[in-house]
């Protein structure tokens, strides 16, 4: 998704992050590799698909019961320079409304 939205951007002719701030899911080549580089939310993949597996497991052990479970995860914040200060509002637009 985070090409699409790169493509999308650009597209338009904005800058990151001088236009839009730009923050992806997921630990990714694309979020290091790309200028500026992308900030991000991550977490732990491996642990995610074991707490899968073994909510699965446990849901077959126990007849396919379908009561809901909610699971938190640690997630992490990175700060790169995909991410900027908003901009003032433009009061020319205000004006004209």
């Amino acid at each position: 998704m985070l090409s699409g939205v790169l493509r999308a951007i650009r597209g338009r002719g904005l800058q990151i992050p001088e236009d839009v701030s730009v923050v992806a899911s997921g630990h990714s080549e694309l979020v290091e590799l790309f200028t500026p580089p992308i900030a991000v939310v991550g977490w732990d993949q491996a642990e995610v698909g074991r707490i899968a597996v073994g909510m699965l497991l446990d849901r077959i052990r126990n007849g396919g019961s379908p009561e809901a479970r909610s699971v938190l995860v640690l997630t992490e914040f990175i700060l790169r320079a995909s991410v900027g200060p908003p901009k003032a509002p433009c009061l020319t637009a205000r004006a004209a409304e």
